[in-house]
């Protein structure tokens, strides 16, 4: 009886394998039974019957495996004995070579029946919301994978096609959306880019080699049980998260299809009439039961939002109340914006994602032609849009991202009604190397559920949809649940509500006062009616009699008569188009022409162009942009080519032109004279040269830069003739001759001139990736040298602006282009700052030990300042403070600073018009001294003096101080009177005694007088401040013969590390009896450059303000040594921390980190200004570990870590200062 049944199953599969879903039913149908058998009979009793069922299949195989293992086995020996390797590698690699093969041959056995492998896979996207429901209910997806295989060996119980067996379980796994076993192959041998499978297999080892130590067990044993054990508590967390995230999918995908199916009336008038009633409720008065939809989807969307927590929830909420609004037709565009945008409606979506934050679209147009933007605030923006072109149903479609990324393409839908109504057929094609990719859908008009295959590089890929977003998508790597773009939907439901209003504007114009007041059926009615009477109308009034016409007689008619273009119009036209070009290309050859393969001789090139046969065609046309041919060397080699061809565009014989010839260059016309051009050349042996668009840049400026050769020369000869010229006319007639030629010459060069080399495209948008440690010198140095380089040119550039005219600001052209090359040179600096902080930041962490690293200490010593001020010196230095207070530059030195400006004939014009100024309002107030009276304050008042006098006074004096105004604005005027500023500044300190001068090339003088006005003129800093600024002047040499401070200096012995793997400096200096510790090198002078102190002059805030740690001065890049043992507990690190504050960055502490110690007493450390972070937070350091690396982020003054150290001190953090910190004791 079993074989009876078993040889009636085979057989009914072997029929139901013809049909496209033979195979996977089948299997699918059987896997069924198998599951409810087993949940029957019971495991054991179970397994008994398949073993009655399928038992001589089952040994076949078994001797099979054992075959096969007896072969690996024997291999694996036989290699490890032959190359000396470790058995367990050698074993490992057999097998992974073999179960790489097995997987290979199932996919090819499942790809060969290429309709049933679609076919399933097409069935997969909705098959895959039944497998996920039920795996909501508690059965785990291998328990369904394993109930179809057991569906399959009943099935195939008798069958020895092993091709066929692998072809049905695969095409039944995917049509319920998941993936065969055997057709992938995962090797259990964990490697270096598993990182979490390496850890976790590591892991596993470690605990079984403590098992058989405390036990004394054999291995193999306890390895197997612990495997076992921690598999099964592993597939057991998994199981429980792909249950919970099953049952939220399938809620959200069930309730989502319902609201669809019930706005449409799909499930009865109850779900609708609740919608209709919910929608009245909230205030609709038209499309209620649309809105009630929207209300609910809504709640929907808040349930989807909540695996983002919060911010999601409100997501959902905010776009729910926005899907109502454009349902209600409350974003409908009026007045203005209607104006603007056209009628329609506004669509509007908000999105909260925990990766790319809060976000949203905007969208506007129809379902035919839109465009809309979405953003977010971590993620990219791209702008997405259609447009209806003149073919009836075909619309173009574009997107561009922010990322870079852009897609072309097509969508044709036979409906003309866009494309989430009917069939539509797509192409895309990515720019940024996507490639190609083609899809076919049907959406369902009333419900908007669709379904939509899609075709490209990676294969055939199936998506279930709604309202044109998608639900679900089945493809080469499985079935998964799509993330439902909410946001999207709105922008969806606002072109359609657009169309909407389209609609009711023909409906209105027919008599309907409320057309969204219609039912659906009753509207689509009426509309239907409206369109046939009038093209019924149209047809008559041209003669035709609409009765007598059937469907497709009356749509051609008519689609004439509104120059209507359909695809198959178009088919035939791009057929007609490659017919012509392909003659075109022909009779270019000469076939055809009738003169053995010569161009006639009235055939030749004029401007780009061919007069063929006395006819002008214009070859433009068909140029591909940008492509270019020498053809001078191959005349010879060419028998169509030479004189009087239509290719012979070179010199002629009697070494002419012909007329609208280029000389070397052709423009080559249409791809396939390309071709045939490029086949000819290479059969010579020499292929064609093409060039770019660039290379015909360059080749037009070296033609360019020959005419500015020779029109020196002409200009040259030209004033040679006028020197020796007597009569008066020959010399006007010279000089007219001259002037044209420089204007000439004026032209070439300016065309001469290479295109401005933009920052933004050679530093700026360069992406840099991960960094590896031993490049990053290298890289950072190649991007300064790149920086230079790009400078000098931009400066070069700039130079030959002034070469060709010193008055350029009087050209438009010319000065626009200096504005732009000073934009360029004034950006470069910056550039190159801001990418060193991208490389430095992206280098790659180095992983510090588990346990303390051994710290290679070598000894070495250094000098310890101290800085003093006496009483005297104290009181010099107030002197000198006071005597800045007053006038302390005589006349003379403030008239030979005048002189020097006046000198400058720009600003003695400025001067002179301030003289003018002052002289003038002098004059006017003598003359009329009677009537002017004076206020408190000295100033004049005119009221009493004539009103016409004033006002002729006031209009002179106005006038003189606009053009006084406008003279102070420019940059020339502005530059005088900022250098006089600062020649003063430093003629007053040299007054008190300070050896400084002015020299413009001076690249530390605004360092040097900021020090001085640290020292002297800096209201509230403290006494100690002004003398570390007298410090750093006499470290850049400027000093006062006056002694004003007094440096104590002490030597002081230590050892520093010798930083190894993962490790950073570390000092450990003995200060008198005191440990103190500096994570940095331990150099001689002193790298300490600043203590902590109040009230100290901010160099980068210019202001004072305390000075919360210490500061040791170093390189950028220097590896730093954790202070002490303990964990990270706090990590400043977003790229723009790693900016200097005055590039953008934070104004604190830039990038930084905080260790705090782990035992008592409780020490926390901050390590700030960085370039580089090696560590995260909650990471164990330990002594020595390598923390980070220097670097100038943040509010500094130059590179430098900054260093905070605070003890906890009855629940409190006090600040410490380091250097004189006891740090024994602490590990």
């Amino acid at each position: 009886m079993a074989t009876s049944a078993i040889n009636f199953a085979s057989s009914a599969q072997n029929v139901a394998a013809t049909a496209f879903f033979g195979q996977s039913a089948t299997t699918v149908t059987m896997g069924a039974t198998s599951a409810v058998g087993r949940t029957v009979l019971g495991d054991k009793a179970y397994e008994k019957q398949m073993e009655r069922m399928t038992g001589p299949q089952d040994r076949i195989a078994a001797a099979n495996a054992n075959t096969e293992s007896l072969v690996k086995k024997y291999s694996t020996q036989v290699i490890a004995d032959s190359t000396g390797l470790p058995p367990e590698v050698v074993g490992n690699f057999v097998t992974d070579l073999v179960g790489s093969q097995k997987a290979a041959n199932a996919r090819a056995a499942a790809n060969s029946n290429p309709f049933a492998n679609i076919g399933s896979q097409v069935a997969g996207a909705v098959g895959g919301i039944i497998k996920t429901a039920i795996v909501a209910t508690g059965v785990p997806e291998r328990d369904i994978q394993r109930a179809l295989n057991d569906g399959n060996r009943m099935t195939y119980a008798n069958v020895n096609d092993r091709n066929l067996i692998t072809q049905a379980n695969a095409y039944a796994n995917q049509s319920l959306g998941m993936k065969s076993g055997e057709l992938s192959y995962t090797s259990a041998t964990p490697t270096l880019k598993n990182k979490e499978g390496l850890v976790d297999e590591l892991g596993q080892r470690i605990v079984v080699e403590e098992l058989v130590k405390s036990t004394g067990m054999d291995k193999d044993l306890v390895d197997a049980v612990f495997r076992k054990e921690y598999g099964a508590i592993k597939q057991k967390k998994a199981d429980k998260a792909a249950q919970s995230e099953a049952i939220r999918s399938t809620a959200v995908t069930v309730a989502t299809t319902a609201l669809t199916l019930g706005a449409a009336g799909a499930l009865g008038t109850t779900l609708k009439g609740f919608m209709t009633g919910l929608g009245t409720a909230l205030g609709a008065t038209a499309n209620a039961a649309n809105v009630g939809a929207a209300a609910l989807s809504g709640v929907v969307q808040m349930v989807d939002g909540s695996r983002n927590g919060t911010d999601g929830i409100l997501a959902g909420a905010a776009n729910g109340v926005l899907g109502m609004l454009v349902a209600g037709g409350k974003l409908d565009l009026n007045g203005k914006a209607a104006e603007l945008l056209g009628k329609g409606a506004l669509g509007l979506g908000v999105s909260y994602d925990k990766q790319a934050g809060w976000g949203g679209m905007i969208g506007v147009g129809g379902a035919k032609g839109n465009v809309s933007v979405s953003f977010s605030q971590r993620g990219d923006t791209t702008i997405s849009g259609s447009m209806q072109t003149g073919v009836k149903g075909l619309q173009v479609t574009g997107s561009t991202t922010t990322n870079g990324a852009t897609t072309v393409g097509a969508n044709y839908n036979p409906s003309d009604k866009g494309p989430r109504q009917g069939w539509n057929l797509g192409a895309n094609y990515d720019i940024n190397g996507g490639g190609l990719s083609g899809s076919i859908g049907y959406t369902d008009p009333d419900s908007k559920l669709g379904v939509t295959s899609t075709i490209d590089r990676n294969g055939l890929s199936t998506s279930t949809q709604y309202a044109g977003i998608n639900i679900t998508t089945n493809g080469p790597d499985g079935f998964r649940l799509d993330d439902i773009n909410w946001a999207e939907q709105n922008i969806n439901l606002a072109q359609d509500r657009t169309d909407t209003i389209a609609e009711n504007e023909i409906l209105k114009a027919n008599g309907v006062e409320d057309p969204d007041s219609l039912p659906k059926g009753e509207r689509d009615k009426l509309l239907n009616d409206i369109n046939k009477k009038n093209e019924d109308q149209q047809l008559k009034d041209k003669g035709y009699d609409p009765n007598k016409l059937d469907d497709v007689q009356r749509e051609a008619i008519l689609d004439k008569l509104n120059g209507v273009v359909t695809l198959g119009d178009v088919a035939m036209g791009a057929l007609g188009t490659l017919g012509g070009g392909l003659m075109t290309g022909l009779a270019l050859f000469g076939y055809g022409s009738g003169v053995n393969g010569r161009r006639r001789l009235d055939e030749y090139i004029v401007d780009g162009a061919s007069y063929v046969g006395g006819k002008l065609v214009d070859f433009a046309d068909y140029m591909l942009p940008g492509v270019e041919v020498n053809l001078s060397a191959l005349t010879s080699k060419i028998p169509f080519i030479g004189s009087n061809s239509i290719f012979d565009i070179g010199a002629q014989a009697n070494g002419t032109k012909p007329a609208g010839g280029s000389g070397e260059l052709l423009k080559i016309t249409t791809p396939g004279f390309i071709d045939k051009l490029s086949r000819l050349f290479s059969s010579n042996g020499e292929d064609v040269k093409v060039r770019s668009k660039d290379a015909l840049i360059s080749n037009e400026n070296t033609e360019i830069k020959q005419k500015v050769i020779e029109s020196e020369k002409i200009i040259s000869d030209l004033k040679k003739q006028l020197a020796l010229a007597n009569d008066v006319s020959i010399k006007n007639e010279l000089q007219v001759k001259i002037k044209d030629a420089e204007t000439v010459l004026r032209q070439a060069k300016i065309a001469a001139l290479d295109p401005v080399i933009l920052v933004k495209d050679v530093i700026t948008d360069k992406k840099m990736g991960v960094v590896e440690s031993s490049n990053l010198i290298s890289q950072t140095e190649e991007l300064k040298k790149i920086g230079k380089t790009i400078k000098d040119e931009l400066i070069a550039q700039r130079d030959a602006i002034k070469d060709i005219d010193p008055k350029y600001a009087s050209d438009p052209v010319l000065l626009e282009r200096y504005k732009k090359i000073q934009v360029e040179i004034a950006a470069i600096d910056k550039a190159v700052r801001l990418k060193e902080v991208e490389i430095r930041r992206n280098e790659v962490k180095t992983p510090l030990s588990k346990e303390q690293q051994y710290l290679d200490f070598k000894e070495g010593k250094t000098i310890l300042k101290s800085y003093v001020q006496s009483e005297t010196e104290l009181a010099e230095h107030n002197k000198l403070k006071a005597k800045l207070q007053g006038n302390i530059l005589s006349e003379e030195i403030i008239r030979n600073l005048n002189s020097e400006k006046t000198a400058n004939p720009e600003y003695k014009a400025y001067a002179n018009l301030i003289e003018s100024r002052d002289k003038f309002q002098s004059d006017f107030i003598k003359k009329n001294d009677s009537n002017v009276i004076y206020d408190s304050s000295g100033k004049p008042d005119f009221s009493k003096v004539n009103k016409d006098v004033y006002q002729n006074y006031l209009q002179t004096f106005n006038s003189l101080q606009s053009q006084i105004d406008n003279l102070s604005k420019t940059d020339k005027i502005r530059s005088i009177e900022a250098e006089f500023a600062i020649k003063i500044k430093v003629e007053k300190y040299k007054a008190l005694g300070f050896n400084i001068t002015y020299d413009s090339k001076d690249s530390n003088l605004k360092y040097k007088l900021e020090q001085l006005d640290r020292a002297f003129t800096i209201p509230n800093n403290s006494q100690y401040d002004r003398i570390i600024a007298l410090n750093n002047l006499a470290e850049k040499g400027v000093t006062n013969q006056i002694s004003l401070y007094n440096i104590s200096k002490s030597s002081v012995e230590g050892r520093v590390t010798i930083p190894g793997s993962a490790q950073g400096y570390l000092t450990i200096l003995n200060v008198d009896g005191i440990e103190v510790r500096r994570p940095a090198p331990l150099e001689s002078p002193d790298n300490l450059t600043s203590q902590q102190y109040d009230k100290r002059f901010n160099p980068v805030k210019k202001i004072v303000s305390d000075h919360d740690g210490t500061d040791y001065s170093m390189s950028i890049g220097k590896p730093l040594g954790s202070m002490m043992e303990g964990r990270v507990s706090k990590i400043v690190g977003t790229d723009r921390d790693f900016l200097h504050s005055s590039d953008g960055g934070n104004d604190s502490y830039g990038a930084h980190i905080q260790v705090e110690s782990n035992g008592e007493p409780k020490v926390r450390v901050t390590y700030a200004h960085l370039s580089m972070i090696n560590v995260i937070e909650g990471q164990p350091v330990h002594m020595g570990d390598l923390v980070g690396k220097s670097g100038n982020s943040g509010n500094s003054g130059g590179p430098h870590v900054h260093v905070i150290v605070e003890k906890k001190i009855n629940g409190r953090w006090v600040r410490q200062d380091n250097e004189k910190f006891d740090w024994k004791g602490i590990p």
